[in-house]
């Protein structure tokens, strides 16, 4: 199949008996339904959803700025992870679709904002992506894996991480900026957090 393959220690050829299986889709629509397929399967229980102990372990390899019912409430949601016989998978996206040359861009410190999510087609792609609702900010971009697919259009979103402008006066959050990204984060505002 050419929207999927292996990746990780299956692709080094490093694996063993203990690997999760890494699969990659190549492109969003790829990527969207491989995840709506998963969810499907775990619901016809043809797979499995991870235990608390498999959610526990991903958390602590994370080392998230969430709190752990916040970290597994938004990565049970994105489909991208499940067991088959009892063996974990992880599904990331490699997004096909050309990119414009990236402007550059300057830090400017430290933020947190809330705002609408106006635009999650590039959620999955890396960087991930989220047009946000937003007097002076465009968008919210993650460099770590924890915060892709976070959130979907029209959901309303705190935001912590470092903002960022460019010479043309375009503003971003950057989330991710360091390997453990922490303090910066990407969730969704709902009741059972607050």
């Amino acid at each position: 199949m050419a929207d999927a393959g292996v990746t990780g220690s299956i692709l080094v050829g490093c694996q063993n008996p203990d690997s999760d299986i890494d699969l990659v889709c190549y492109g969003q629509a790829a990527f969207r339904a491989f995840a709506m397929m998963t969810r499907e399967l775990i619901e016809q229980g043809r797979l499995q959803d991870l235990t608390d102990e498999d959610w526990l372990a991903a958390y602590d390899r994370r080392a998230s700025s969430l709190t752990f019912a916040e970290y597994r409430w938004h990565e049970r949601r994105k489909g991208n992870k499940a067991l088959i016989n009892g063996r974990k998978f992880d599904l990331s996206c490699v997004d096909a679709a050309p990119r414009q040359a990236s402007e550059k861009f300057q830090k400017h410190g430290k933020i947190t904002v809330q705002s609408r999510v106006t635009d999650d087609s590039r959620a999955f792609a890396y960087p991930a992506e989220f047009l946000i609702d937003h007097p002076n900010i465009h968008s919210v971009v993650s460099f770590t894996a924890t915060y892709t697919g976070q959130a979907y259009t029209g959901e309303m979103i705190e935001v912590a991480g470092l903002l960022e402008a460019s010479a043309s006066g375009q503003r971003r959050i950057v989330v991710g900026s360091s390997r453990e990204a922490e303090g910066e984060y990407i969730k969704v505002m709902l009741e059972p957090f607050y």
